[in-house]
């Protein structure tokens, strides 16, 4: 794995030290210095496209156009007008950012919860369906730098459950309380799409 501003630096990196023959770039769709073999859309089901527009007057980094050059659209939640496969996040377990305790989700009643995502909400929900009372939520904006003065007023006589994106930003702060919730990305076609995800898997396949 390699971060860094400059997509195409990071993978001169990976060639030069890695024996890699597969490289999937992250949020890289639109830096077109990149030479690419498929382009694979992740898409919330339920926010889509948003109002349609680019930023700064909408949240899209490309026109909508762009969806019919790529080769797959995944929908994260559901399905959409442009989805050819679904993706449901699951969740089985919580993990103890202080003891790396690991249990099962079933052994929660209630809880707290925060989130830095792109939408928080359907972390709460997720929790919510696994029967887990939220006795207070708080969604912090996507990538957001966590500090211990953010969190010092939350509760500490109940789980604390977050992502396990936002636990990497709040491991050096963390309480005993603190629980996040990883989970497992499982991928179905969508109906009426005929072989385009075998066709996908074909493809990466013979790259590979």
């Amino acid at each position: 794995m390699v971060i860094s501003p400059n997509r195409q630096q990071a993978i001169e990196l990976l060639l030069k030290t890695q024996d890699c023959d597969l490289i999937i770039s992250d949020d890289g769709l639109q830096h077109y210095k990149l030479r690419r073999d498929i382009e694979i859309v992740v898409m919330d089901a339920e926010r889509a496209l948003g109002n349609g527009f680019v930023l700064p007057a909408g949240p899209l980094r490309e026109l909508p156009s762009r969806l019919k050059n790529v080769d797959f659209v995944i929908t994260n939640g559901g399905k959409n007008a442009y989805s050819d496969a679904i993706m449901q996040l699951v969740p089985h377990y919580a993990i103890n950012l202080v003891t790396a305790e690991k249990r099962l989700l079933s052994e929660f009643t209630q809880g707290l919860a925060i989130a830095g995502i792109g939408n928080p909400q359907r972390f709460f929900t997720m929790l919510e369906n696994l029967n887990i009372r939220l006795e207070n939520t708080k969604a912090f904006q996507d990538h957001q730098h966590f500090e211990p003065q953010l969190l010092e007023k939350l509760a500490e006589n109940q789980p604390l459950f977050m992502t396990e994106k936002d636990a990497v930003k709040c491991q050096a702060f963390a309480k005993e309380n603190w629980w996040y919730v990883p989970v497992d990305a499982e991928i179905v076609e969508a109906e009426n799409q005929g072989q385009k995800l075998p066709q996908l898997w074909e493809k990466i396949r013979h790259l590979v």
